[in-house]
């Protein structure tokens, strides 16, 4: 049941509800940078690849890093463009502009190589924080970092 009080227009039992849909394998976004999610506006850098992770340093986006704790511990997002004021992901279905490999429904992890994503945890010295998951078999993934992260002895 519905009840409101000075509501303007219509409701009916039988219009569509909104639905977002996609595909799956190498259908499902299309090209490197497509998404669906959140994204945040955040001006103050350029020279950004599209389809790469990048994490929040200071004022301005700079490539994740598994090797060192300062580059991938933050606030981590992937580039929808080339600047950042084109979009940063921050949680959401993306199309990453590498694969990182593995099936289906595989965790992924921030690499050693810088603004990459891998399905095998980093090893020792490096950073090990589970960024999201692998959704297709062309580097379509949901990102969505963890908050928690463990440095490997």
């Amino acid at each position: 049941d519905v009840s409101a009080s000075n509501f303007y227009g219509s409701i009916s039992a039988s219009q569509d509800v909104p639905t977002v849909k996609y595909g799956d394998g190498t259908s499902f976004l299309g090209a490197t940078g497509n998404y669906s999610g959140e994204v945040i506006y955040h001006p103050n850098t350029t020279s950004l690849t599209k389809g790469a992770i990048y994490y929040l340093n200071n004022t301005a986006w700079a490539a994740t890093d598994a090797d060192a704790v300062g580059t991938s511990t933050g606030l981590l997002a992937v580039a929808l463009g080339t600047q950042g004021n084109h979009g940063m992901l921050l949680r959401g279905i993306v199309q990453l502009e590498t694969d990182p490999g593995g099936n289906p429904g595989a965790a992924l992890y921030l690499s050693a190589t810088a603004g990459q994503a891998t399905n095998s945890a980093p090893g020792s010295g490096d950073v090990v924080r589970v960024i999201g998951y692998n959704v297709g078999t062309s580097g379509e993934i949901y990102f969505n970092p963890d908050s928690a992260w463990v440095e490997v002895a």
